[in-house]
């Protein structure tokens, strides 16, 4: 048997570049679901974040589950309230099937992105560069959405992780410095998250609603 006849089938799909980076974002995807699409125990709270994920009404959510609209009212008026092992069920499924955009929403009503991650997730988006100083939980909630859409989650966790270090070096080094040395430093400092974050007064501006809506105890930010 010829070494061509021998090859493993499909590997050549690896070497051709848009199908490997096809292959490569399903993967991250997936990754984004499964951090997403599990939920260990369901309780009114979760129920109700579905519920305004999917953007139903209390009788539509409740027609969705094949449920009655007053069990849907009782799990938003009693958060704490732990479902039957058949809603259970029901609303794995739900959720597991859900479009990816009502996934993402669902994940940011319960605050499974960190304060940081909700700030990259924010310049991504089309955050209005002028306004109040705040926005509404709705709109943080959207526009996170759409953050996430356009870079991915893998990427979101990224771009804060080496935010994160950045920060942490340079604090260390301030806190080190002499006196003499601390405008350099900042200045350095400034540089470098500039390569990151070009344009520093919207990512400062990301900053702020991030920390207000955690300040707030919106469910956006874990």
């Amino acid at each position: 048997m010829g070494a061509e006849a021998r090859q493993t089938p499909g590997m050549d799909a690896f070497t051709h570049p848009n199908l490997h980076a096809r292959i490569i974002n399903d993967l991250l995807q997936a990754t984004l679901r499964a951090h997403i699409a599990i939920v260990d125990l369901w309780t009114g709270r979760h129920a109700a974040a579905l519920c305004t994920a999917l953007r139903l009404t209390n009788e539509g959510f409740a027609e969705h589950l094949g449920t009655a609209v007053r069990t849907v009212a009782k799990w938003k008026a009693r958060p704490d309230t732990v479902l039957t092992m058949e809603l259970q069920q029901a609303l794995d499924t739900s959720l597991a099937h859900a479009c990816r955009d009502a996934q993402i929403r669902f994940a940011l009503l319960l605050g499974k992105l960190t304060f940081g991650q909700l700030a990259v997730a924010l310049y991504a988006a089309d955050i209005p560069e002028t306004g109040p100083h705040t926005l509404p939980a709705d709109e943080v909630i959207t526009l996170a959405a759409q953050g996430l859409e356009r870079l991915g989650y893998e990427r979101v966790r990224e771009l804060d992780a080496r935010t994160r270090k950045i920060n942490r070096h340079y604090l260390r080094e301030l806190d080190s410095s002499s006196p003499t040395r601390i405008q350099a430093i900042t200045d350095e400092w400034k540089a470098v998250s500039a390569q990151l974050w070009p344009d520093e007064q919207r990512m400062q501006r990301c900053t702020d609603l991030a920390f207000i809506n955690r300040q707030s105890g919106s469910a956006v930010v874990s």
